[in-house]
């Protein structure tokens, strides 16, 4: 029931670490953390406050989340898709875009539910069961996602190097300025941002995996090598060689 709407799934129990700050990376996918014995620090912003979460949804970003930590971390991430939002949560993507909200302010008591039934796990088996038993009994069954928006997210997902706003508009049938609007409608970005977002996450798997940084430009459809750091410096805060030298959280 939840395949297509759960893109990934991470336990995590982290100890002993040096105490720091890491950066949770904008990608296509809303990310949804139930943490257990110690909560979660996160700012959306650098000069903000970290702000503690037992369960937190963060919505699609164009800029790096802050996660904080004293020297443990524990908890488990899924990564959803935009429309897991109103199957799940009753909600569009759209009202937790550009922030991290604790998940109570969708779904109320099951929030609190979750995070009990959770850390009452002493096993990762029994943590998983106890978060697909919660997800499956909140499936809304009634939603069915707009077509054209459905084809537009998997256009994008899928071509991202080549395709742009205008001929995505005219494969929908719909003129640019009707796009933009359904698409901050229902998802809180712009499809240039989604575009340039799915572009960058190509291409910053090319960069950890050693490849030349004029070639993952190229590659990826940059205009040149400084469009590629443009988008690393606006969606992880450093340039491209710095990055790879830092220690961050992919994908929060």
């Amino acid at each position: 029931m939840l395949h297509g709407l759960v893109s990934d799934y991470v336990g995590y129990d982290l100890t002993e670490l040096p105490p720091g700050v890491h950066y949770g990376l904008p990608s296509t996918t809303l990310t949804l953390i139930i943490t257990f014995g110690i909560p979660l620090l996160m700012s959306d912003r650098v000069n903000s406050d970290l702000q503690p979460y037992d369960v937190l949804i963060a919505g699609l970003h164009t800029t790096p989340a802050i996660v904080g930590h004293t020297g443990a971390m524990q908890g488990i991430q899924l990564d959803l898709t935009p429309f897991a939002a109103r199957q799940l949560f009753a909600a569009p993507a759209a009202e937790v875009s550009e922030q991290s909200v604790h998940l109570d302010q969708l779904i109320g008591p099951l929030a609190a539910e979750l995070h009990e039934r959770v850390s009452m796990c002493t096993t990762w088996a029994g943590r998983f069961t106890a978060i697909d038993q919660a997800l499956i009994a909140a499936f809304d069954h009634s939603y069915r996602p707009q077509p054209e928006i459905f084809e537009a997210w998997r256009l994008i997902g899928r071509r991202s190097i080549e395709l742009e706003v205008g001929s995505l508009a005219s494969h929908l049938g719909w003129s640019t300025r009707y796009l933009s609007r359904r698409f901050r409608e229902e998802f809180g970005i712009g499809p240039k941002s989604a575009l340039r977002i799915a572009r960058f996450n190509t291409a910053r798997q090319l960069v950890s995996g050693g490849r030349p940084l004029a070639e993952v430009a190229a590659s990826c459809g940059y205009a040149d090598q400084s469009h590629l750091n443009r988008d690393f410096v606006q969606f992880t805060g450093h340039s491209p060689h710095r990055w790879l030298g830092e220690d961050v959280i992919v994908g929060s």
